[in-house]
């Protein structure tokens, strides 16, 4: 989770305070015993969740789908903590779009997210979190922006210049640094865009003499050491791309003080060097205590003697991640503080094998994926997979990976350019590079304030419906006691009825109500013969509901930069687009239309249809006119110009469309069945009561929505009733107090494609995103996956990444 310079340590500051102002070095084992319970103490009361979002690409056009994982950290392992995770699609300033909210199962969550046609091109975000990490304030949540590009627009920008207005800051090694002794001081140069720039320069002291020199290491970083004097004032001349010089005036030199550098590249050991000046007065007893956000610590009490004092911690007593490194005086004051990246090499290690490769058109390719501990050992894990057109889609080199979000991003202020390159081997030349980005992008002043920070949301284990009466009286009514009389209408048609007692407030509640979807809630007081009460039943608002109108921050500058749309993917949008307005009958020539009043059909379908909208179907009223005694298939047998629908005992159910048979159990293409939108089989549709629908519509071949575009004869989408349909049939409704829960987010899965099988080519397959897998597990370290090409990519880019049981991150990128 990403702490603020304030929050970074807010873990301890509240037991710090009440240290005593004085305590000699004997009583050392007195504050080390405090910052221990401080320590155990933040951990158990504000554990750390970390949510990461895994979506299928980067770049999207107006109108395709977000296809995404959500995964869910706690302690260091999947998340037991949230049970409820939120992922957004955000514009750049912030403003909230769609929300999706899921439920999370051993730590991981998947959804999608429709694109709207109206959205302009530009940058936006996916936002992920659950209510426990907004407690920690609004950087607690995960940010990846992605690019989409709105087809309608002609006037479409590739590129955006970088511009000058350069900037520089000087970060000092522990925090501050301290008269006597070599200090070292990190910097990090960037443009007006947020992206890294080289520089050189510098460093001057106040009599005008060069005591140090600026150069970039690594995307705008690097480090110098010097030395210098309380009350002197040392400034940085800096040279930029452009030729531009800037003055810096550096941080001050204090004139007593404690020192802190760390070397990480030691094997097996880390070297943290404490340096102690002459006036060393209070400064020669001290603990260092040694945290992760995960839970893990240590504390060192330390006897230190003028110069430099060398501590070396095993790295093997901690995970691999951040750790945070903090000293404090024997008056249990913090002195100074720093961290770095430990890396045991412990993680998840991939490998993917092409069983068969084939990248020509509609052509079939499977793959193997092994997960191996870092002993060699096969490991069962979870994965999501993504494969894409890598000639239409760039990598984005500013996204975070799961290796490097959970393990680095997600506890750094600012943001990281490129923060996946870090994770890319284990070279002693990264390791330094990395240790850059923990000098900089981890650097904060000490600011101890009280810990003020206010748990207003809870940890959130299931969905509830929880509400109260309004006026209750518990000794007013207890020779007539009251009690709650609820009916809930899911949107997937279920039913819910109850009687509620509320206890002696009125209150009452409904826990673990997993469901997906709005659902209406109709409830009113009756007393014990059933018989409706005066009182106002009303429901408490949830977490969810405080999301309709809170506020996200927007993106930082660094997403200006370039905007990753290519003309390959530009083209093939387009005549995806193209297609699929055709195969919709929304391309058609202009018209006047005059203006007409809806009818109920109208009506019907305006309230159903929410994605899978088409002109060219046949739909039926089932609410205006029902027929609850047959079934659907002898309901639209004879009702559908050209279909008729024969029931043979002995071959199964033969469909007739326009004079061509499809035999259902002969293995053949068979019509494509929705209810509600999200397809299912044949027995599925069945199943349905014709009582439960309200709308039915046959769309005929091509179909633009449904696989194989709708095969032979085309598809039959079933429409439930919802709230609207059967609130309308419960007697004396209006005596309820009715509202809307908002439920899970409805998903459905990515549909591929299958060519195994003889069909007539009526368009061209022109994806991007050629497979998702949001559900890819090696059980004994093995899986196997498979997709088939588009008829144009020539080469894809393959992203698995997930995790096992125990925590241990999985990242595998590799181009064909």
């Amino acid at each position: 989770m990403k702490y603020t310079a304030f929050k970074a340590l807010l873990i301890i500051a509240a037991v710090t305070l009440c240290f005593p102002r004085s305590v000699n070095g004997q009583n050392l084992d007195q504050v080390d015993l405090r910052v221990r319970n401080s320590l155990e103490n933040h951990y158990k009361r504000y554990p750390q969740e970390k949510l990461f979002v895994h979506s299928d690409a980067c770049v999207y056009a107006s109108g395709q789908t977000i296809w995404y994982k959500a995964y869910a950290m706690a302690y260091g392992k999947p998340s037991a903590l949230s049970s409820v995770a939120y992922v957004l699609l955000a514009d750049s300033a912030g403003n909230m779009l769609v929300k999706n909210k899921l439920p999370i199962k051993n730590g991981r969550a998947f959804g999608n997210i429709d694109i709207p046609d109206s959205l302009r091109s530009g940058w936006y975000q996916l936002i992920g979190f659950t209510a426990w990490t907004m407690n920690f304030g609004e950087e607690g949540a995960f940010h990846q922006k992605i690019y989409i590009q709105n087809l309608s627009e002609k006037d479409i920008s590739l590129h955006v210049s970088a511009t000058g207005n350069y900037h520089i800051v000087f970060y000092p090694e522990g925090g501050d640094p301290v008269e006597g002794s070599l200090c070292n001081f990190a910097f990090k140069a960037t443009d007006a865009n947020g992206r890294p720039v080289n520089v050189t320069g510098d460093v001057l002291n106040d009599e005008k003499k060069a005591i140090g020199t600026i150069t970039t290491l690594h995307d705008g970083m690097g480090a110098f050491e010097i030395e210098g004097r309380a009350g002197h004032q040392n400034i940085a001349l800096v040279i930029f791309p452009d030729g531009s010089v800037q003055t810096v005036t550096l941080p001050d030199f204090k004139k007593q003080g404690l020192v802190l550098k760390v070397n990480p590249l030691l094997p097996g050991n880390l070297e943290v060097r404490i340096t102690c000046g002459a006036n060393k007065a209070g400064y020669q007893n001290v603990v260092l205590a040694a945290f992760q956000d995960n839970g893990t610590f240590n504390t060192y009490p330390l006897h230190l003697s003028e110069g430099v004092n060398l501590v070396n911690i095993k790295k093997n007593d901690f995970s691999t991640g951040i750790l945070r490194l903090t000293l404090f005086s024997e008056q249990g004051i913090p002195e100074a503080e720093r961290i770095t990246f430990i890396n045991n090499n412990d993680q998840l290690k991939l490998s993917l094998k092409a069983d068969s490769l084939s990248l020509g058109p509609r052509t079939k390719s499977g793959f193997t994926l092994k997960s191996l501990s870092a002993n060699g050992k096969n490991v069962s894990g979870n994965f999501s997979v993504s494969v894409v057109d890598s000639d239409a889609i760039n990598e984005d080199e500013a996204a975070d990976n799961i290796a490097s979000y959970f393990l680095m991003s997600s506890e750094l202020q600012g943001k990281v350019y490129h923060p996946a390159y870090y994770f890319k081997n284990n070279s002693d030349t990264l390791q330094r590079q990395l240790d850059l980005v923990m000098l900089t992008n981890g650097w904060r002043h000490f600011r101890w304030d009280k810990d003020t920070t206010i748990l207003k949301n809870p940890v959130e284990k299931s969905q509830f419906i929880a509400g109260r009466i309004m006026g209750y009286n518990e000794q007013l009514n207890r020779k007539n006691p009251l009690r709650v009389k609820l009916m809930v209408q899911n949107q997937d048609s279920t039913k819910y009825f109850a009687y509620v007692e509320p206890d002696s407030a009125g209150r009452f509640i409904i826990r673990d109500y997993d469901r997906a979807g709005r659902a209406s809630i109709l409830m009113q007081t009756v007393n014990k013969k059933d018989r409706s009460g005066k009182f106002k039943v009303s429901l408490y608002s949830t977490y969810a509901d405080s999301l309709q109108v809170a506020c996200y921050s927007p993106l930082d500058s660094i997403t200006d930069y370039t905007r990753p749309v290519t003309q390959l993917f530009m083209a093939k949008s387009q005549r995806e687009r193209q297609q699929k307005l055709v195969l919709e009958g929304r391309l058609l020539k202009t018209v006047n239309i005059r203006e007409r009043k809806l009818t109920p059909i109208d009506e019907l379908i305006k309230d159903h249809v929410k994605r899978l909208e088409t002109n060219n179907a046949e739909s039926f009223d089932l609410i205006s006119y029902p027929m609850p005694t047959i079934d659907i298939l002898d309901y639209l047998n004879g009702r559908v110009p050209g279909l008729r629908i024969t029931k043979d005992p002995k071959n199964g159910i033969i469909f007739t469309y326009h004079g061509q048979n499809v035999l259902i159990h002969s293995g053949d293409v068979q019509p494509v069945f929705y209810i509600d939108e999200a397809p299912v089989g044949l027995d599925d549709a069945l199943e349905v009561p014709m009582q439960e629908i309200a709308l039915i519509r046959f769309v005929p071949p091509p179909v633009w929505f449904a696989p194989l575009n709708g095969g032979a004869i085309g598809a039959i989408l079933i429409y439930t009733k919802n709230s609207n349909d059967d609130r309308l049939a419960i007697p004396g409704y209006k005596r309820f107090d009715s509202y809307i829960f908002n439920g899970y987010t409805i998903t459905r899965e990515f549909a591929v494609p299958d060519y195994s099988k003889p069909q007539t080519k009526t368009t061209t397959d022109n994806r991007t995103t050629l497979y998702w897998n949001h559900d890819l597990n090696t059980r004994r370290g093995e899986a196997k996956f498979s997709f088939y090409n588009s008829d144009n990519t020539k080469h894809f880019r393959i992203i698995i990444q997930g995790m096992d049981a125990e925590g241990r991150i999985g990242y595998l990128e590799q181009v064909y």
